[in-house]
């Protein structure tokens, strides 16, 4: 029944979206107010979608939110979907062979390295040490899929991440 329930909010999120990007009224709002409104709508469809592991759905949620969320405009909120995105990019390549899991492992880890463009270490250890953490297991999810020396290739980036996060996720241990 879980799955029906977020089946449901997913509809319901993007049903608000399109009415969102119908109203062209301006007692409505500016036409910035009804953008941040129908991203956070189409932001809440894709989490629906991947709550519902309807993961096709939620990627083209998730691309649409990144094409109206400009970088410079909103930095957190794009480096946030970003990740969401590439979580939905991994879960969708774990019943996929051949071509199409390279190509959604391969989409997946460039989108968790811009995030890392916005999550520094410095700036966001926390954030910075999770999607480390998730791009080492996109790398070796992609390594698994590849030939040499593609493989080994990924397959050591994959460990330099999983170090690097371990730094942190140490450091806050002790």
């Amino acid at each position: 029944w879980a799955a029906d329930a977020y089946t449901d909010a997913a509809r319901y999120a993007h049903q608000a979206a399109i009415e969102v990007g119908t109203r062209m009224d301006p007692a409505h709002g500016t036409a910035d107010a009804r953008r941040d409104e129908m991203r956070n709508a189409l932001l809440l469809c894709g989490r629906a979608w991947s709550a519902a592991l309807r993961f096709t759905e939620a990627i083209t949620a998730f691309a649409e939110v990144l094409a109206m969320t400009p970088r410079e405009a909103a930095e957190g909120i794009w480096a946030q979907v970003q990740v969401e995105y590439a979580n939905a990019l991994v879960s969708a390549a774990e019943p996929v062979q051949g071509e199409e899991i390279k190509r959604l492992y391969g989409g997946a880890t460039t989108t968790y390295r811009a995030a890392l463009e916005v999550y520094t270490r410095k700036a966001l250890p926390q954030e910075w040490a999770e999607v480390q953490h998730d791009l080492a297991y996109a790398l070796s999810k992609q390594a698994e899929a590849s030939e040499e020396p593609d493989r080994a290739t990924l397959l050591a980036d994959a460990v330099q991440r999983f170090r690097l996060a371990l730094k942190v996720y140490t450091h806050e241990a002790n």
